[in-house]
């Protein structure tokens, strides 16, 4: 039986990316699939337009609070920002590739071309791979670890 790739155009940022990782987890376990993590940048980050001017001074409020409490080393984040990491030509492929999906937003899972937006789109990409005859056999099915 063939292996079919999953991509999963993935964001740090998401907390719903988040929640899409325990089905993405469980597709790999049921289905002939390999799951494929493409990270991208956030939609902050790849569309500052998306997002109204209006909030800008409650977001610059509510961030620096956060990162106030959080209290991570700001001038070496900054550093890390201001060089381009090795990882950026793949990110940006990422991008590119969800963007020729037909989608913007995280997580998008594509299958065959076919692009399923958001975690609550599990179980309609289940539904397509079963159609697609990719189920694994009840007895290859693997048990959850952890």
């Amino acid at each position: 039986m063939m292996t079919h790739t999953i991509d999963l155009f993935w964001s740090f940022r998401s907390p719903y990316a988040y929640l899409a990782v325990p089905g993405a987890q469980q597709l790999e376990r049921d289905f002939n699939v390999q799951i494929c993590f493409r990270p991208v940048l956030p939609l902050a980050v790849r569309d500052p337009a998306f997002f109204s001017p209006d909030n800008l001074k409650r977001a610059r409020y509510i961030g620096l609070d956060w990162v106030r409490r959080a209290g991570p080393d700001l001038l070496a984040m900054e550093a890390a920002i201001a060089t381009p990491a090795s990882h950026q030509a793949g990110v940006e492929a990422n991008q590119a590739a969800l963007a020729a999906a037909g989608h913007w937003g995280v997580p998008t899972f594509v299958f065959n071309g076919e692009p399923f937006f958001g975690e609550d789109r599990i179980d309609t990409l289940r539904w397509r791979l079963n159609a697609s005859g990719s189920r694994r056999p009840a007895s290859a099915v693997q048990k959850p670890t952890g």
